[in-house]
């Protein structure tokens, strides 16, 4: 006979527990999305290179911080249009996408620079989202020269 004491008795009752089968827990089936851009005058933009990032859910602390939800899923990546100004992307996590234009910078405005919403979108489990076509704005770099020979800033 063997004589177990309490410790071992409670190890060995969580290692069993630990190690029994459970029911797998369920994942959140990932969504798609598909898309366009184009060009103010509706030209779509052909070899642009546009990256994608799943916004986190934030919790504040009790210092009103905030800070990503853990375990939330993270999801990003870079994707080039077709030459009809197309993209796809498959197995996203569900939830809030910023879509950012990376190339070409010096002739339009990138979307999430300047807050325009036009590459904003959420998946939701399961699902293929076909996006309307964003319009990507033109515009033009400036760069000035400031000098300050009074030494005032």
């Amino acid at each position: 006979m063997t004589c177990l004491n309490l410790r071992t008795f409670a190890a060995t009752a969580v290692l069993a527990a630990a190690t029994m089968a459970s029911p797998a827990v369920a994942q959140t089936p990932p969504g798609s999305v598909s898309g366009k851009l184009i060009t103010e005058s509706g030209q779509p933009m052909a070899n642009a290179v546009a990256h994608y990032r799943r916004n986190p859910k934030l919790v504040g602390d009790s210092h009103y911080h905030l800070h990503p939800v853990p375990g939330d899923p993270v999801a990003q990546g870079l994707l080039t249009t077709r030459p009809d100004g197309t993209f796809s992307i498959a197995s996203l996590p569900p939830g809030d996408y910023s879509l950012c234009l990376d190339t070409p910078p010096d002739l339009y405005i990138d979307p999430c620079r300047w807050n325009l919403g036009s590459g904003n979108f959420t998946i939701a489990p399961a699902n293929s989202l076909a996006l309307k076509p964003i319009t990507i704005i033109s515009g033009v770099r400036i760069h000035f020269l400031i000098t300050d020979p009074q030494g005032l800033s």
